[in-house]
């Protein structure tokens, strides 16, 4: 059964005003839904709803076709967003409000229109492990591809192209874009973020710890840009990095090989198999995706999952957030502010 934590109390309050009388280590961790089975990556849309794509109960292929669940963030409602897929992993929206998700095991990439029309096949060519997405200011499509160990692009007519290859990379996973057009990958099998310039030069950007002891080292999950930082889950070892733009890596979140899922603040909170990681449009808030079997009890298993996230980013001294959006937020902070008549 998916249950939702506390939404008002603890997802309003903390993102309308972590930003009051919190310093560089007041970051909190959360459980915002458990039981919520959606192993893949996390996005967020421009109203801060919240989407889980579910790679599968396994690393392996999933058994039947695999779903994404929107959270909406107002009402607190969970629903299918969308389904049919062959182990959604990474997502993205287009300025345009079209949602792409890639289909690992399917080779593909699927659109869902803002208008609700669902394509599952509607990019199929010369893609071979699609997982990490990013879109660009002209709606065009890059995606990881894990096992060909390069990125592609995807025009918005579906067409294929392949973009950047390097030796660097080694199942790239996680892709992310910032305002200058440089996408960010992060690898699988290493430590390793990758920036692809616009022209598709790549170079090491900065590298992580990775978890050892396995068949292979196991390292990033996915990650994100907001508010001039990238912030990436590191799968192995079960951490979460802010990484400026100069490279250089901090450690905000999760205790280092906790192996375990724990709420409470960030440095001493444990996380499971962090994968999906995405920004709310403040940036103040970063939900992420966690798993209970851990790497020491089932390497492959990844249900159940739940949904965390990490608050109070704004609160530290080298982030300057976007201003809150007037509306509904700005009513709910001003609520909390009010004194007592």
């Amino acid at each position: 059964m998916i249950r939702f934590q506390k939404l008002y109390t603890a997802l309003f309050i903390f993102s309308c005003l972590a930003p009051i009388g919190l310093n560089a280590q007041g970051l909190q961790v959360s459980t915002v839904l458990e039981n919520i089975n959606a192993s893949g990556g996390v996005t967020t849309d421009r109203q801060g709803n919240v989407y889980i794509s579910d790679y599968g109960s396994t690393l392996r292929n999933p058994p039947t076709p695999t779903k994404v669940y929107k959270l909406d963030i107002r009402t607190g409602e969970v629903s299918v967003f969308a389904e049919g897929f062959l182990g959604a992993s990474g997502a993205c929206f287009d300025a345009k409000g079209n949602f792409y998700q890639s289909n690992p095991f399917g080779n593909k990439v699927s659109k869902r229109g803002a208008d609700g029309t669902l394509q599952l096949d509607w990019a199929i060519d010369s893609l071979s492990l699609p997982v990490g997405l990013a879109a660009d200011a002209k709606n065009r499509i890059y995606v990881c591809n894990c096992s060909g160990n390069y990125i592609s692009r995807i025009q918005p007519s579906g067409q294929t192209e392949r973009f950047a290859q390097s030796p660097e990379f080694k199942c790239p996973n996680g892709l992310t874009i910032d305002p200058a057009g440089n996408l960010y990958a992060c690898n699988f099998g290493n430590g390793k973020i990758l920036k692809i310039t616009p022209d598709g030069a790549v170079s090491v950007f900065a590298e992580l710890p990775v978890l050892t002891g396995g068949p292979s080292p196991v390292g990033n999950g996915h990650l994100t840009w907001a508010n001039g930082f990238l912030f990436v889950t590191t799968i192995g070892p079960g951490a979460v990095y802010k990484i400026s733009m100069a490279g250089v890596a901090e450690h905000i979140a999760g205790a280092p090989f906790s192996f375990k899922n724990t709420d409470g603040p960030a440095l001493e909170a444990g996380f499971s198999k962090p994968n999906g990681i995405a920004a709310s449009p403040s940036g103040d808030t970063l939900y992420l995706n966690v798993s209970d079997p851990s790497w020491v009890q089932n390497p492959p298993g990844l249900h159940p999952a739940h949904l965390k996230m990490i608050t109070g980013l704004c609160a530290l001294p080298d982030i300057a957030c976007k201003k809150p959006r007037k509306g509904l937020f700005a009513r709910i902070r001003n609520w909390f502010r009010r004194k007592p008549e």
